[in-house]
């Protein structure tokens, strides 16, 4: 036998005496004690097989995944990640539209600030009503290939811009004739009111607004055009808003210029009642280097996230309050249950996926990171044919799987960071083709332990998830190759229909 450590086994102190085994490729959740966490430790230092298991523990960690040939482990990286291309992320469309590159603020840390050197005709210029019937077109062409949808998303610019309402209605026409809800619209607040009665009409599900310290902290960092207080007009529209029991869900952007004022702010919102509003929620999201002027104002998300500890958020709401361990929340949740197989991440956001972002100009992004540069359209919209024209960037971003990415086939959390940010491994790297790491680690780990003790406490089982390595087991070597090889979704899914169904496995 040649069952060696697998290098997506992740040791973490838990309990008592008690150590969480984790496989990042097969999902596997498993409580061990002292003497098999040392034993695999040295094993995995030493690179050699843990030959001191017992034969009961010895066959359940083969089962398991955490013993395993180091050739099939690699193989069943590629399985896994093209599983999830050719049966979850291949067929859906998230459609993000940005009315405008306009805004009446000037933002200090905006990641679009390089449109305000484009000039004023194209910073100004709103999308056509030509440009808004070719996207809807190109959506029922999707739709008739069988293509699912995740919603329409509003970015900007500013996209509820009060001079602007009449594309708006535009857009929200044309997603409702097409049965498309918009979910989300990103807005800074400022026109809100003037969108009132439109959001309502059109059930617009939520408005996210950012707001990022109380009076002039707030209009320090996101100053009007002109000047002016921004606070008092945004503060007086959610109160407004959510008086008509529009959703509201307030992002909160944090650097050093303004984490020590987190607690003001988070008592503000309290004191206005806001909190407590069944249509209100609040999210922490430190700035990203690459989208300030200032690199030295940096923190990450363990800043933030250490920050809101120390005001008094407990840990619960601290974890479902900062982006980051709120995205792993929901990631661990789908690992530990157990009514299906553990969420896995062949992607690392839908930039990857099925995101399609159409600009004003009707050029067509993957990511909102890289809008108004050209350069990194993936595609533009024909408005004489109503069809989407792609170039070779959507290859790029399309093909971007964990098992291209060489730097991080062999991670512990290969398939659940799945490569890290593609925009921010391009500023760092300048390709797609490499990781982003950022501070993933840090972070899944501390939500995975946090929930793992829920789950104990609850069922005391030492095995807390299911694991892939079984379903891949049941494999030949004939259908192992097919699912290495095969660009067929039809293929893949008859393959897998062999071992399980969709229903347990998703």
């Amino acid at each position: 036998m040649n069952d060696l450590v697998s290098r997506h086994a992740l040791i973490l102190p838990f309990v008592d005496d008690k150590f969480i085994l984790f496989n990042g490729l097969y999902g596997a959740v498993d409580v061990i004690d002292q003497r098999t966490a040392d034993i695999i430790r040295d094993a995995q230092l030493s690179n050699t097989q843990p030959i001191e298991l017992d034969n009961d523990m010895h066959d359940r960690l083969v089962r398991r995944g955490h013993l395993i040939d180091r050739q099939t482990e690699a193989e069943d990286l590629k399985i896994l990640s093209r599983m999830m291309l050719h049966l979850v992320d291949r067929n859906h469309i998230s459609l993000i539209i940005m009315p405008t590159y306009n805004c009446n603020f000037r933002c200090t840390y905006c990641f679009e600030r390089h449109r305000l050197t484009r000039g004023k005709d194209w910073l100004e210029h709103v999308m056509s009503p030509s440009i808004v019937d070719a996207v809807f077109n190109q959506m029922n062409i999707y739709r008739a290939k069988g293509h699912r949808f995740l919603g329409c998303t509003l970015h900007g610019g500013e996209p509820f811009l009060a001079s602007n309402i009449d594309t708006v209605r535009n857009i929200c026409e044309h997603c409702r004739a097409f049965g498309l809800p918009i979910v989300r619209v990103a807005t800074n607040g400022y026109d809100l009111d003037a969108y009132f009665d439109l959001i309502e009409e059109f059930n617009i599900r939520m408005i996210e607004i950012t707001l990022d310290g109380v009076g002039s902290m707030q209009d320090r960092r996101r100053p009007a055009v002109g000047g002016g207080s921004s606070y008092d007009r945004i503060i007086k529209n959610i109160a407004a808003a959510l008086k008509r029991k529009i959703r509201i869900r307030i992002r909160i952007n944090v650097d050093r210029q303004n984490i020590n004022e987190l607690g003001k702010l988070h008592n503000e919102l309290k004191t206005l009642g806001f909190i407590d509003d069944p249509c209100f929620d609040y999210y922490f999201k430190s700035v990203h280097e690459g989208t300030t002027p200032d690199p030295a104002q940096v923190l990450t998300e363990v800043d933030v996230f250490d920050k809101m500890r120390e005001i008094g958020i407990d840990e619960r709401e601290a974890i479902t309050c900062e982006q980051m361990y709120s995205d792993h929340l929901n990631i661990v949740w789908c690992i530990l249950d157990k009514k299906r197989y553990p969420m896995l991440n062949g992607k690392h956001c839908d930039a990857e996926g099925g995101m399609l972002f159409v600009d004003p100009h009707g050029y067509i992004y993957s990511c909102w990171g890289t809008c108004a540069d050209e350069n990194f359209a993936i595609g533009e919209v024909d408005e004489l044919s109503g069809r989407f024209n792609f170039n070779f960037n959507m290859v790029k971003w399309r093909t971007r799987r964990v098992h291209n990415i060489e730097d991080c086939r062999e991670c512990t959390h290969a398939m659940q960071c799945a490569g890290g940010c593609g925009v921010l491994a391009l500023n760092q790297c300048g390709t797609l083709t490499s990781g982003h790491c950022d501070v993933f680690r840090e972070v899944f780990n501390h939500v995975l332990t946090f929930k793992c003790r829920e789950a104990w406490t609850a069922a005391r089982s030492t095995e807390l998830s299911k694991s892939w390595r079984e379903l891949l087991s049941r494999f030949d070597d004939s259908d192992r190759q097919t699912l290495l090889k095969t660009r067929d979704s039809k293929q893949t899914f008859e393959t897998w229909n062999k071992v399980s169904t969709l229903k347990e496995m998703f």
